[in-house]
């Protein structure tokens, strides 16, 4: 496990280490230390296992741009941005900005660089 976490890490390079906004490093160091003085061999098998499958996924996550959904109030033309991953959350939503509570529509997914 430790061999494929470390090949893992060297493919990323030194970007991903170094990245001071990546807290998962450290998210990794103290799961693993409470896996270890808290489980079995087996259960420190197979949860250490779990927990590099998810620091992996995170590293991933980390380097895909963030996508961007714009919202427009049909009444009064405010717009709000989400997250892709916010955005499946958010049907129905009222305009907190104009008297009617108007209906919020979606324009479209953009791309973290573009300028709402």
């Amino acid at each position: 496990m430790a061999i494929v976490l470390d090949a893992f890490v060297q493919g990323l390079g030194e970007e991903a280490i170094n990245n001071n906004e990546s807290k998962l490093l450290k998210q990794l160091e103290d799961k693993l230390d409470e896996i270890v003085n808290n489980s079995t061999p087996n259960q420190m098998k197979a949860a250490g296992e779990s927990v590099v499958n998810k620091f992996i996924l995170g590293l991933l996550e980390e380097k895909k741009p963030k996508r961007f959904v714009q919202f427009r109030c049909i009444s009064c033309g405010h717009k709000e941005r989400y997250t892709e991953r916010q955005a499946r959350t958010k049907d129905g939503l009222q305009c907190k900005h104009c008297k009617h509570g108007g209906a919020m529509i979606n324009e479209g997914i953009q791309n973290q660089t573009t300028e709402a």
